[in-house]
């Protein structure tokens, strides 16, 4: 890490989270409504998806058991792509 001083503060960041700082001090934020609802719709569209396939080509379950495997599956799927996110 390298010394910077940004303004009258001194501070060890490396030259890309320097930059990443000065971006978000520098650069107004402007919220876009309806993005945040529409990214969770899209994750859980995926994980339903991806769910499905895989109860498609698992052979030898009953009906109750493709149902409990896809929920399973979907809510393991999407509690993956959130701890990815962070």
């Amino acid at each position: 890490k390298a010394y910077s001083v940004s303004g009258s503060r001194p501070s060890r960041l490396t030259p890309s989270e320097l930059g990443r700082q000065e971006l978000y001090e520098l650069v107004p934020f402007q919220a876009v409504f309806g993005l945040q609802k529409k990214g969770r719709e899209i994750s859980k569209a995926f994980a339903e998806y991806a769910a499905e396939v895989d109860v498609a080509s698992t052979r030898g379950l009953s009906d109750v058991d493709k149902t409990v495997r896809q929920s399973q599956a979907s809510m393991i799927i999407l509690d993956e792509m959130e701890f990815d996110a962070q």
